[in-house]
């Protein structure tokens, strides 16, 4: 992680960025609050001291407060740290500081793949994943597993957010345990389910789009591997635009009477 140089007390300092928690701006007073010492106290705007910090691995989520994404225990009307301290963040905000928490989890989870043979790892996935459960898109993560009557490859839902229970229309609380597969389709999407055994066992990350016949929704699917056999997907209805550019498309070929058809 990133050392820092900070003059203090007319005296330079090096910080490890990694043991900063969160820092908070005062009359131009900044003080970095760090895990387990002193604050320390500098005159520098909080925008100079984000630009000397590792990008992806803190936000900003108001004028006066930069945090650690390592640091963040839950997202609710204010941000808990794992001190169990809570910070006020700003309402228009929310989507950027979610966004950076999850490309967050995404390069952390991906760097513990030694993970995988962990007993306690279902339920650690669990508790690092529910800040995620008021995300404003659709969310979730899933296990690729092998059927042995069939030998073939089911994708187990292990977390959703309410977003994603909204979108695959299934009531609170039964979306973990089922087969994503059942949720989407009368019967199963070849291509889907090669895309999704990709990314969760060869890491290759990607976006795929289909329609399927079950929700009558077109859905959009942007996937990363978590861990071998893990990945997590953001999911997006883009039925009304899939169509409107379908119709673009054809306009050139087909009448309006003709198109209205084909919809």
């Amino acid at each position: 992680m990133k050392t820092l140089e900070l003059m203090v007390d007319r005296c330079l300092m090096r910080i490890r960025a990694d043991d900063i928690l969160y820092a908070e701006v005062k009359d131009k007073l900044c003080t970095i609050h760090r895990k387990n010492q002193e604050d320390i106290q500098i005159f520098m705007s909080i925008s100079k001291l984000e630009k000397q910090l590792p990008k992806d691995a803190f936000v900003r989520i108001s004028r006066c407060y930069l945090v650690s994404c390592e640091c963040i225990e839950k997202i609710q009307k204010e941000i808990v740290l794992t001190d169990g301290r809570s910070l006020a963040y700003s309402a228009r905000k929310k989507s950027q500081i979610m966004k950076a928490y999850y490309d967050y989890l995404e390069r952390e989870w991906v760097m513990q793949k030694n993970k995988s043979n962990n007993k306690n790892f279902y339920c650690e996935l669990q508790k690092k994943y529910e800040i995620m459960m008021d995300f404003p898109v659709a969310f979730i993560v899933l296990r690729a597993k092998m059927l042995l009557q069939t030998q073939k490859m089911c994708f187990e839902l292990v977390f959703g957010n309410h977003q994603a229970e909204k979108l695959l229309e299934l009531p609170k609380g039964e979306l973990e345990g089922r087969n994503l597969m059942d949720c989407l389709y009368e019967e199963e999407s070849a291509s889907l389910s090669r895309w999704l055994e990709q990314t969760a066992l060869q890491g290759i990350k990607g976006r795929n789009v289909e329609e399927n016949t079950k929700l009558q929704k077109v859905i959009c699917m942007e996937g990363y591997q978590i861990i071998n056999g893990y990945c997590a997907c953001l999911l997006w209805d883009i039925t009304n635009d899939f169509h409107a550019k379908y119709i673009n498309h054809t306009a050139s070929k087909y009448t309006g009477e003709e198109q209205r058809d084909m919809l």
